[in-house]
């Protein structure tokens, strides 16, 4: 038993695939998720993995604050999600913590490696198809696309 680790029944993990629970964060991958060889995992605040959602090769998804990812939803391979980033406005430059929330049988199919995604919402069934780096929220129904 890992401290913060919750790994549902029938749960598929590719090899290479790394899930690492820092002091104080919980991570919970539902029944019949599919994490793919490769990717890696990492929670300091809470990461939530719906029942039947795959994760596709070579991702990384870092929970600094929370990231939801509902029932049956489906992450393309490479995809890096982030729920943190940086006030570029501020000549600190200080962490900013944002919540990423893809529900249920949401997709996130991005067409270039490693193209992230940050502090977003997705809503089923809104299909983010992006190769650029994203800040905003996207109503049910929605599409994005860049060139």
């Amino acid at each position: 038993m890992y401290e913060g680790l919750v790994v549902g029944r029938d749960v598929t993990l590719g090899r290479g695939a790394t899930l690492r629970v820092v002091k104080g964060g919980r991570m919970v991958i539902g029944d019949g998720s599919r994490i793919e060889a490769g990717c890696d995992l990492v929670s300091y605040g809470l990461l939530e993995i719906g029942p039947r959602a795959f994760v596709g090769r070579g991702s990384i998804l870092v929970a600094t604050d929370r990231i939801s990812i509902g029932a049956d939803a489906v992450i393309s391979q490479d995809a890096t999600l982030c729920a943190s980033t940086h006030d570029v406005q501020d000549p600190l430059f200080p962490l900013v913590i944002r919540p990423i929330r893809i529900g249920a049988a949401g997709i996130v199919l991005l067409l270039r490696a490693r193209d992230q995604v940050l502090s977003v919402s997705f809503f089923m069934p809104a299909y983010r198809m992006a190769a650029a780096l994203t800040r905003s929220a996207f109503s049910p129904g929605s599409a994005c696309a860049a060139p």
